[in-house]
């Protein structure tokens, strides 16, 4: 029945189809209301109602307990979701257990005219990837983070959305590009689980300092706690590397060896691919031309590993971070009190080859290049790295991102990150230039 676009009604008797596993209605504009689900249709695993004229969502939702995915892409007459069970006051009570709808993993809502987004969400237990870009909310309820199996969140082009609360521990993906009028992000990093991610917050004008701060310290205890369940040889734990991107300007002081352009070069300490090596953590801010409109294939950065001996042999490695698929066009904005800010993309690469081949260990140089290119590996015209930054990063510390602790001026809040008492310098880490910073907690 897609793309039927004369279809208007479809009978109640649908719901007697005890066999019917999809139902797919997408494109039919003058379709209006889906009819009320008055029976348990157990085997729709899958429900396409993009580009339709409905003006709410199917109802009662727990009748459909075989569903699978739910797909409701531009339709501009929703602009209400109701509460997902009826009957339950959520103001004052959220049911113990999830909508028993067991086998929904991923619903859809894009484009549409949403004005809210009801607590209800959070009963929805088994969600694995929500999509709710391109909508009119301007917050996001607190029960979003009882979602403990979500792993994919897109906000895009969210343009009235103004706070996000703490979300699921487990995230893999956040997407809030475009996303002009964010000020708040109220991430916990005390409950954050180690895993793969990736963030963007692209084209966040309005993200101030202390926002940016509680996200970076946020995805660097997550590059930390991830990269430590790998070291630890957890067989679930697959390596793999994890990116962010937040506006900015200078490159964190945290990050050791840093210069301007595209490459860095440090010294390496003897025996530093030892068995408390965790990794690489990087940096790169980028300057996006005014003829840079996007590429279709996409955006990613390669890192490019040049290890050399006293000999001046080599060895290179490569990895790839901060990227995205589609067109995407991020920019320079100008901040009043910070000055103009870029997108400044951070990555962990877990480096895997180097802590299993021995000989990495005798190289004594590593020179990192960066390069802008799409997900096809070409490179990318009217993009240029101005700023990069490398870190080794070891077992033996621990990050810190604090605000007002620190004891710095503002303005330099965004560029540090403290180390612990445990920091050993034998590592070779370039950090003992920072002020002393005392009484840090965990």
């Amino acid at each position: 029945m897609q793309q039927c676009r004369s279809f208007r009604i479809l009978p109640r008797s649908i719901c007697k189809l005890k066999s019917l596993q999809k139902l797919n209605l997408s494109g039919c504009s003058m379709f209006q209301c889906f009819p009320e689900v008055s029976e348990v249709m157990g085997s729709l695993r899958y429900l396409y109602l993009d580009g339709t004229a409905i003006t709410k969502l199917p109802s009662p939702i727990e009748n459909l307990k075989g569903l699978s995915s739910l797909e409701v892409r531009n339709c501009k007459n929703l602009s209400i979701l109701p509460e997902m069970i009826s009957g339950i006051d959520y103001s004052i009570n959220m049911p113990d257990r999830g909508v028993d709808i067991q086998y929904l993993r991923k619903l859809c809502l894009t484009s549409c005219s949403l004005l809210n987004v009801p607590y209800s969400i959070g009963c929805l237990f088994s969600l694995e990837a929500l999509d709710l870009s391109g909508n009119n909310f301007r917050n996001i309820p607190e029960s979003i983070n009882k979602l403990i199996e979500l792993q994919y969140l897109g906000l895009r082009n969210c343009r009235k959305l103004v706070s996000l609360p703490d979300l699921p521990p487990q995230l893999t993906t956040l997407d809030a590009h475009k996303c002009i009028s964010l000020i708040k992000v109220s991430f916990d990093s005390t409950g954050v689980k180690g895993n793969i991610f990736e963030f963007f917050f692209t084209n966040c004008d309005k993200l101030g300092s202390d926002t940016r701060h509680n996200i970076l310290e946020y995805a660097l205890t997550k590059f930390m706690r991830y990269a430590k369940r790998l070291n630890n040889q957890i067989p679930s734990i697959l390596a793999g590397e994890s990116s962010f991107c937040i506006s900015g300007r200078t490159i964190p002081r945290w990050f050791g060896h840093q210069s301007k352009g595209f490459s860095t070069t440090m010294q390496l300490p003897s025996q530093w691919a030892n068995i408390k090596f965790l990794g690489f953590t990087l940096c790169v801010v980028i300057k996006f031309d005014g003829f840079y409109f996007g590429c279709n294939n996409g955006f990613q950065i390669r890192c490019q590993y040049h290890f050399k001996n006293e000999y001046r042999e080599c060895s290179d490695l490569l990895s790839y971070f901060g990227g995205w698929y589609g067109k995407r066009t991020p920019r320079t904005y100008h901040d009043k009190e910070f000055g103009r800010q870029y997108p400044m993309f951070f990555g962990y690469d877990p480096c895997v080859d180097a802590t299993k081949d021995d000989h990495f260990s005798k190289y004594r140089e590593l020179v990192d290049e960066f390069y802008p290119e799409d997900m096809d590996g070409n490179p990318l015209q009217y993009c240029e790295v101005i700023n990069c930054g490398v870190r080794l990063l070891y077992s033996d510390e621990e990050l810190f991102c604090r605000r007002r602790s620190i004891g710095l001026p503002k303005v330099e809040e965004l560029d540090t990150i403290s180390l612990s008492p445990k920091f050993h310098p034998r590592y070779g880490l370039d950090c003992l230039k920072f002020p002393p910073i005392i009484n840090l907690k965990d």
